[in-house]
């Protein structure tokens, strides 16, 4: 067969090449070309019906375009016989010394899977390569075969976004749910931002079509709003405070669970709505309390009783309402097509099943048993002590009035309770005369170790460590006088000393010590 140059019109690229060169390294390309008067090495070609496709050499093939070519003569091409997955496997073998598109190689390998109907461990063998290789690449065609819903303009975007991310992160995207993958693509794929097994224990896939509607910067934000709106649906219980070690926080409390899937059609245009504009800390609350206003309990489930229809005419209710009366004014439209369920049966038969036998069987009205029991549980949640929270409960039993609000009640108990425990055992430290004079000892000792600097000690005593224990030694031994005049006080002021020397709350710690007691309006006090 007599060879003839090849017209650079009659030939045309492949669509599966995974190599890619950088803007410097094309230039480079074209000077080498200019350079020599000629290509570097021959482009390999097959027949198609289009004329001749390139199986390497495609750089070339660029970098001779621009440089205006019209042919290439026989030495500089060269013809081979082969079909698709061949010509494929050539291509990627030819091209170990470029730099990769890890998504266009990943293609590569699925379509030469299908090509021949092979594995992955197959494939290995036959272009030579790891199989973990192959699967690393077949990640990339993962994350994309999961994103479909871009615009033609965006799917570039995330082509190239997918393709410059790390096998490891690839591995950790394919990991997340697609909504957070989707947030995490979309916010600059950031290393601190990648969600872990921490995160996926509060997720709530079920509701993931509202995160676009949470107004978050970042998966972790958007796990932490989807995990509060999740507890928000938590309805016909009680959102308090609750008191504990870490202070007062916000708080959901016992309730019946509506479904999501139910829930999710009202929480989508209750989310965009201009009654919910935004995230703040009330937003979750106004959640649970529209959502509360148009069910009902039914058993141990919450029933939604008010039509997607007419919850979205509300949801376009004029200006000028406020978000307490639209949450009323639903309330008048749900009991408009089915009668409240009365909550105090409700809320009577959950204490009969569950509630300590304290609250069950106090004479409170059905309502506050039932906000005092939730403080309580949240109450244990917090750690609170056993034996301070039995007295404090004791104690609200009795002080809990018609208006009074438990939650409340129980917590000052809990504090003052709690605080007095803290006086006591700083009382019972304090021992006898001699262990109070043993304690102010080695309180003025420290006091004078710690504060040997700011004394111009060590300054003194350029650094000598033998010398400043000298000075130290006459520092403390100046103090024995001041020990003796303490050791001739009676016990009840020698506490109110050591008290004001080492305890914040010297005056209770003191009061407590000596046996008085202070009457609620500190009016006056009594001495045991």
């Amino acid at each position: 067969m007599i060879e003839t140059p090849i017209l650079i019109t009659d030939i045309h690229p492949n669509n599966w090449n995974p190599n890619r060169m950088t803007a410097e390294e094309h230039a480079e390309l074209i000077a080498e070309i200019k350079h020599l008067g000629r290509i570097p090495k021959p482009l390999v070609l097959r027949h198609n019906e289009k004329g001749y496709e390139i199986v390497d050499g495609e750089h070339t093939y660029d970098a001779l375009l621009e440089l205006d070519w019209k042919e290439l003569l026989p030495s500089q091409y060269e013809i081979i016989e082969a079909d698709d997955f061949e010509a494929m496997r050539q291509t990627y073998k030819r091209n170990q010394h470029g730099t990769h598109d890890k998504l266009k190689e990943g293609i590569l390998f699925k379509r030469m899977m299908t090509e021949r109907g092979i594995s992955q461990r197959d494939l290995a063998e036959q272009v030579e390569i790891s199989e973990g290789t192959i699967r690393n690449a077949l990640e990339y065609v993962k994350a994309l075969e999961m994103r479909n819903c871009y615009a033609d303009w965006q799917q570039n975007i995330i082509n190239k976004v997918i393709a410059g991310l790390s096998v490891r992160d690839i591995r950790a995207l394919n990991e997340m749910p697609l909504e957070l993958g989707n947030m995490w693509l979309d916010g600059g794929t950031k290393e601190d931002d990648l969600p872990g097994p921490e995160l996926y224990g509060k997720y709530y896939p079920k509701l993931s079509p509202v995160i676009p509607l949470l107004h978050s910067r970042s998966c972790k934000q958007a796990v932490d709003r989807l995990h509060e709106i999740g507890e928000a649906l938590r309805l016909w219980g009680y959102y308090s405070r609750g008191w504990g070690k870490r202070g007062q926080e916000r708080k959901y409390n016992g309730g019946l669970c509506v479904e999501a899937e139910d829930a999710l059609p009202y929480l989508k245009p209750l989310l965009k709505s201009r009654w919910l504009n935004g995230w703040n800390s009330t937003t979750c609350y106004y959640v649970r309390k529209t959502l509360e206003a148009i069910s009902r309990p039914n058993g141990n489930k919450v029933n939604i009783v008010l039509p997607l229809d007419t919850f979205k005419a509300w949801i376009d209710y004029p200006e000028g309402l406020s978000i307490n009366d639209f949450e009323k004014k639903l309330q008048e439209a749900t009991a408009e097509i089915e009668a409240p369920v009365n909550g105090a049966d409700l809320w009577r038969d959950q204490l009969q099943k569950y509630a300590p036998a304290t609250i069950k069987n106090s004479s409170l009205p059905v309502e506050q048993a039932y906000k005092l029991w939730q403080s309580v549980k949240t109450c244990e949640e917090d750690g609170v002590k056993k034996d301070i929270l039995d007295k404090a409960l004791a104690q609200a039993i009795q002080e809990i009035g018609p208006k009074s609000q438990p939650d409340a009640v129980l917590s000052s108990l809990i504090q003052v309770l709690t605080e007095d425990t803290k006086v006591k055992e700083e009382v019972s430290s304090l021992g006898d005369k001699a262990a109070m004079l043993a304690k102010a000892k080695e309180f003025m000792l420290y006091i004078a170790q710690t504060h040997a600097l700011f004394l111009g000690l060590a300054s003194e005593t350029g650094g000598d460590t033998a010398k400043l224990d000298r000075r130290l030694k006459m520092l403390t031994g100046s103090m024995q006088p001041l020990l003796d005049r303490l050791a001739t006080l009676q016990e009840p002021e020698l506490a109110l000393i050591i008290a004001m020397m080492t305890g914040k709350d010297w005056l209770k710690i003191w009061a407590t010590a000596i046996g008085w007691k202070f009457d609620g309006n500190d009016k006056g006090a009594t001495i045991n």
